[in-house]
C-alpha cells in the first residue's frame, strides 16, 4: 500500500470516512498506527530558514545546518549537442547521500534554456520524472533545489519568456513541498557581478516575482553568479533588487566558485559583513569544480559557515560519490551530518580522559592558567598543560583546563583562551582524526587550531590542516584539577556597547575588564588600550564592521561593532 502524506490526509477523496461512534476493529487500529508511522517516515524536511545568530545571515535547514549536496544534470549536459540523458538515481543512492555521504541536498538542473536551434527543452518535458524525484528526495531526507540549466551557453538568459513559462509551470507544482527550493536560473548574467547590467539585475527581480507569486512560502535562491570576486558590485546589485521589492527574509544569493579561492574567500567576507544597507542576504555556493576540493575550497566555504553544492554526481554515478568521499577524507573536510555517522569529526576523541597535547614541534600546549592566550611551547605536561576532554554533544568535544575553565576558539579573532565557565559555540570543537596518531581541532567557525609552531599565541583561524595544525596526545600522568573560588564573570548578554552603529564614539557597559582591543574583519588590530574609561572615540576609524574584544585575567568577551 502506498502511504499517504499529511497533505493527503485532509483530502476526502483519498481518506475513507470512519464512524468513531462505534468500536474500531483491532485490525483497523493496527492499520492506522502503521499508517501514522509511515507518514512520519515520509514527512518532508521542514522549510529552510534564514538565521543571523552568527552575526550575518545564513541559510540553514530544519536542523540548523548549512545545505551540503551534489548535483544532477537533466538539462542536456554541458556539451555541443545538449542531448545528454536525464539519469534518475535509485532510491538507495539517494538514501546513501544522506546516511553514507553526510549530505542533505540534491541540486538538479531540470530543463534547459538554450538559444541553439533544436536543443531548447519544451517546458514541462521532465515534469513526470521530477515528480518522482520530489517524492524520492523526501523519503531520503534530502532537500531538492530545482534550477534552469543552460547547457554550455553560460552567462546569459536565452529567453526570459521561456524562463517565466518554466516557473509558471513548476513553481505552483511543488509550492507545498517544504523540502523543495527554487533557484531562479543557472548563471544568468556575465562572468561576475561587476559585469552585470541593470537589465541582468532586473531579470532576477522578474524571475523572483514570477516564482513568489506562484509559491509564496518556498525559499528562492537568486543571482547564481558564475564567479564571485566583486563584492561591492554584488552589494550594489542586491540594493537594486531590494529597492525593486525583493524580500530576502526567505531568499538568498547564490554564487559559483569559478575564480581563485583567495578571491572568493575575500569576496564572501566583504559581502556578508557589509551592514551599510542592513544585514546582507544569506549566501550559498551552488556550483564549483570538485577538483578544487584538493585546493581547500570546501574547507574555505565551511570556514565561512556557508552551504555548498558540489558539481558532481551529474549522471548519478556511484563512482562520483566514492571519489567525493575520498576527497573529503584526504583534505580533512569535516562537518556534523544531519543523518548517518560520516563525516563524524570527533571519532577517536578520548572523552573523559585528562591529556597532554603536543604540537608538531614536540612541545606541549599550555592553558596559561587562563591568564593569557595559549601557547604550544612547554617541554613537559605540568598542571597548566593538562586538559580534560569533555563531550560537548552533537559529535563535538570541549577541552577543560586544570583551572576548571574551558578553551575558547575566540571565533578565530584573537588568541585562544582557557577561561570560559561553560561550553558555548566557541568552546565546542570537532576532533578531527588524521590517522597516524595525529588529530586536529576545528572550531565552530570552520577553522583549525594552529600551534603557530610555538612562536606566538595559538589561533583558531586556519582554513586547512597542515603541519602546525596537527597534534598528538597522551594521557597525563598524575592529572588533577585544582579547586578554588570561582570569580563571578559577566555573560555576553550582560556586556553592552552602544550606540551601535557608532559614529564618533561608543560606550562600553561592562565591569572588571582591564583591556579593550578593536580588530577589523581581517583580524588586524586597529585600536588597543587599557580600559580606563567606558567611552572610546572611533572617529579615526573607517566605516565598516569591527570586533571589540574586552579582556581580563578571568575572561574575554567579543562584541560586534559597526562604525558609520
Amino acid at each position: 500500500m502506498k502511504p499517504l502524506r499529511a497533505s493527503e490526509m485532509h483530502d476526502p477523496n483519498k481518506v475513507a470516512r470512519v464512524n468513531l461512534s462505534g468500536h474500531l476493529p483491532v485490525s483497523l487500529i493496527c492499520l492506522v498506527i502503521l499508517l501514522c508511522l509511515q507518514l512520519e517516515v515520509l514527512a518532508d524536511r521542514g522549510r529552510p530558514h534564514i538565521n543571523s545568530d552568527s552575526g550575518f545571515n545564513r541559510l540553514l535547514t530544519d536542523k540548523n545546518t548549512p545545505l551540503r549536496g551534489v548535483s544532477l544534470s537533466w538539462d542536456g549536459g554541458d556539451n555541443a549537442t545538449h542531448t545528454g540523458a536525464a539519469v534518475m538515481p535509485t532510491q538507495s543512492q539517494l538514501n546513501a547521500l544522506s546516511t553514507v555521504y553526510g549530505l542533505n541536498s540534491l541540486h538538479v538542473y531540470l530543463e534547459m534554456d538554450c538559444p541553439i536551434g533544436g536543443h531548447n527543452h519544451v517546458v514541462g518535458q521532465n515534469a513526470a520524472i521530477c515528480d518522482q524525484l520530489v517524492e524520492m528526495t523526501a523519503q531520503a531526507n534530502l532537500y531538492l533545489i530545482i534550477t534552469i540549466g543552460c547547457g554550455n551557453n553560460n552567462g546569459q538568459i536565452a529567453s526570459m519568456a521561456w524562463a517565466q513559462q518554466f516557473w509558471n509551470f513548476y513553481a505552483p507544482r511543488y509550492k507545498d513541498r517544504t523540502h523543495v527550493i527554487y533557484e531562479t536560473h543557472n548563471e544568468p548574467g556575465p562572468y561576475n557581478p561587476a559585469a552585470w547590467s541593470t537589465s541582468d539585475w532586473e531579470n532576477q527581480v522578474v524571475l523572483y516575482n514570477t516564482i513568489r507569486s506562484k509559491a509564496p512560502d518556498t525559499h528562492i535562491m537568486t543571482c547564481s553568479f558564475m564567479s564571485f570576486n566583486s563584492g561591492r558590485e554584488a552589494l550594489d546589485g542586491i540594493g537594486y533588487m531590494r529597492w525593486r521589492g525583493v524580500d530576502f527574509s526567505n531568499a538568498s544569493v547564490a554564487f559559483h566558485g569559478y575564480e581563485t579561492m583567495a578571491s572568493v574567500d575575500a569576496c564572501i567576507s566583504e559581502f556578508k559583513y557589509d551592514t551599510g544597507g542592513g544585514m546582507t542576504p544569506a549566501l550559498i555556493c551552488t556550483e564549483f569544480d570538485p577538483g578544487t576540493s584538493y585546493s581547500g575550497f570546501n574547507n574555505m566555504i565551511e570556514s565561512h559557515q556557508l552551504g555548498w553544492l558540489e558539481f558532481t554526481f551529474l549522471g548519478a554515478s556511484d563512482g562520483d560519490l566514492q571519489w567525493f568521499k575520498g576527497a573529503m577524507d584526504d583534505n580533512n573536510v569535516v562537518w556534523t551530518p544531519d543523518y548517518g555517522n560520516w563525516p563524524t569529526a570527533s571519532v577517536g576523541s578520548p572523552i573523559g580522559q585528562t591529556i597532554g597535547i603536543r604540537g608538531s614541534n614536540g612541545l606541549y600546549v599550555s592553558s596559561e592558567n587562563g591568564l593569557s592566550p595559549m601557547n604550544c611551547d612547554r617541554q613537559s605536561p605540568q598542571e597548566w598543560e593538562q586538559f580534560t576532554v569533555v563531550d560537548a554533544g552533537n559529535g563535538l568535544i570541549a577541552l577543560r583546563g586544570n583551572n576548571g575553565r574551558y578553551v575558547s576558539s575566540e571565533n578565530g579573532q584573537s588568541g585562544i583562551l582557557c577561561n570560559r565557565l561553560s561550553i558555548g559555540d566557541w568552546e565546542a570543537f570537532s576532533w578531527v582524526d588524521f590517522g597516524n596518531g595525529t588529530f586536529g581541532l576545528q572550531g565552530n567557525n570552520g577553522r583549525f587550531v594552529s600551534s603557530e609552531n610555538g612562536n606566538s599565541e595559538m589561533m583558531c583561524n586556519r582554513i586547512s590542516a597542515d603541519i602546525w595544525e596537527k597534534f598528538t596526545w597522551e594521557v597525563a600522568s598524575g592529572a588533577r584539577v585544582t579547586t578554588g573560588e570561582i570569580v563571578k564573570l559577566q555573560t555576553d548578554a550582560e556586556v553592552k556597547i552602544y550606540p551601535n552603529p557608532a559614529v564618533e564614539s561608543f560606550t562600553i557597559d561592562a565591569v572588571d575588564f582591564d583591556q579593550v582591543k578593536v580588530v577589523d574583519l581581517s583580524g588586524r588590530t586597529v585600536y588597543s588600550s587599557l580600559l580606563e574609561t567606558g567611552q572610546l572615540k572611533v572617529s579615526s576609524l573607517s566605516s565598516g564592521a569591527y570586533v571589540v574584544i574586552l579582556s581580563s585575567p578571568e575572561q574575554t568577551i567579543s562584541k560586534k561593532l559597526v562604525i558609520k
